[in-house]
């Protein structure tokens, strides 16, 4: 009795063994399958690439290196005057210039004052800005397709031609330095420019693009004008 039972249950035991490799041989070439259509719809990072790169080109104007990236089916243009250099443009004693100088230069140009600009930006929904870091600032235009050359215009006067009036660079000046000063009064800003100081000793970086509220208090706007000819 005992051996018919153990003679069951190695049937038993080989009828599913057998049904387990029928289950796997069957398994088998769907996931071969599987496996080869995954490859085959795997990206082609080298043609994406290829195809960003045929969109960039790259041409001098006058000595001013120009990149362009066609942005196909974008309804908006936007454009960058990047200024190299960033704290290495600076010293202690005129640290926060460019920033001081691209956010007054933002608020009106010889051609266009401050009233009849921020009308026409408005009009248009066109976004002048600036930003300042360690290595470079920028002037900035974001505009749409249609109201482009306009918006451009207004850009190369703001870039070429700012006004530098006494009372923008008093109201610009005035919210830089409040906003300077109110680094002290938080404790995180205020231990990470401590660290600063530290890590940065003996190096250009020692000299933040913003300036302090103490350098950028002294500037005027002789001295914006006199390094925007620079």
């Amino acid at each position: 009795m005992t051996n018919d039972k153990c003679q069951m249950t190695n049937g038993k035991w080989l009828s599913l063994i057998v049904c387990c490799l029928f289950v796997i041989v069957l398994l088998a070439p769907a996931t071969r399958a599987q496996s080869t259509q995954t490859q085959a719809t795997a990206p082609d990072f080298q043609s994406i690439i290829a195809r960003q790169a045929a969109l960039v080109s790259e041409f001098d104007i006058n000595g001013l290196k120009v990149l362009v990236k066609r942005r196909e089916g974008s309804q908006t243009v936007a454009a960058g005057l990047f200024i190299r250099g960033g704290v290495e443009n600076i010293n202690v004693g005129n640290a926060g210039i460019e920033s001081l100088m691209l956010n007054v230069a933002s608020e009106a140009s010889t051609g266009f004052p401050r009233e009849r600009l921020r009308k026409e930006l408005s009009r248009m929904g066109t976004v002048i800005g600036e930003s300042v870091s360690y290595d470079y600032s920028v002037l900035s235009l974001t505009a749409t397709r249609s109201n482009f050359d306009r918006s451009w215009e207004i850009f190369t006067d703001v870039a070429l031609r700012p006004a530098f009036n006494q009372d923008d660079v008093a109201l610009v000046q005035a919210r830089m330095v409040a906003a300077l000063r109110d680094d002290a009064d938080e404790p995180d800003t205020y231990l990470q420019r401590l660290q600063e100081r530290v890590a940065y000793a003996g190096h250009p970086y020692l000299n933040r693009p913003e300036g302090t509220a103490e350098s950028v208090g002294r500037l005027t706007a002789d001295d914006l004008r006199a390094y925007h000819q620079k």
